[in-house]
């Protein structure tokens, strides 16, 4: 009986390794009864799943042990582990009488499906991701983005990070004024062209900020 469910796992698609069939290695239980396998997902080692297999019993009995599994899935993970009686009856008539499916956590009654609604391994861990809990500010992350120390420098600086191009670009004025209205100059033709590079090297970067954000 054993050995026909872990077969019917495998061909769901449930990966072996997943299928751990000494339940009580992972957690020993206090209370009277058996669960068959205990589901676990092998990447994260995340409890999914408590499945019990059990004979042919009346509907009492089905009921006890889906009480039992329940609790065993409940102490397993919590709301976040599902818990599941397979009833298996040889002597049936049909198929679909032969193995009976049943989810008895976290649901608040036994409910039955069939082998298409048995939920296979992926559907285990859609259903544990969805019901961890929401994170809050204690336990979320947020990401804090410094700022680039050069961005909005001129900005930070005011008037006086174009200070320097400024007076420069000043003094060119008065030398042409000079030159102009005068008839002398301050400086020559080699130190006018030095002075005029200056102001365009000090003006650049502001000029490449500008130019990028428009």
């Amino acid at each position: 009986m054993r050995e026909l469910i872990y077969k019917f796992l495998l061909q769901s698609g449930y990966p072996r390794a997943s299928i751990i069939t000494q339940p009580t290695d992972i957690l020993p239980t206090t209370v009277e009864g058996e669960t068959t396998f205990i589901i676990v997902d092998p990447d994260t080692v995340d409890r999914l799943a408590a499945i019990a297999v059990i004979n042919n019993e009346p509907l009492d009995v089905l009921k006890q042990q889906a009480q039992i599994t329940a609790n065993f899935a409940r102490k397993l993970g919590g709301s976040q582990a599902q818990g599941f009686i397979v009833r298996v009856d040889a002597a049936a008539a049909n198929e679909g009488e032969q193995v009976q499916f049943y989810k008895c956590w976290p649901t608040e009654q036994l409910q039955q499906l069939s082998a298409r609604t048995f939920p296979d391994f992926e559907s285990l861990k859609v259903h544990y991701k969805l019901k961890q809990p929401p994170l809050t500010p204690d336990n979320s992350t947020s990401e804090v983005i410094l700022p680039d120390e050069d961005e909005d420098l001129p900005a930070k600086l005011g008037w006086s990070a174009y200070v320097p191009s400024m007076l420069l670009f000043l003094f060119v004025v008065i030398d042409w004024l000079c030159n102009y209205f005068l008839g002398f100059e301050l400086l020559n033709g080699k130190q006018a062209t030095m002075l005029t590079v200056a102001i365009a090297l000090l003006s650049l970067p502001a000029l490449v900020k500008y130019l990028a954000r428009s």
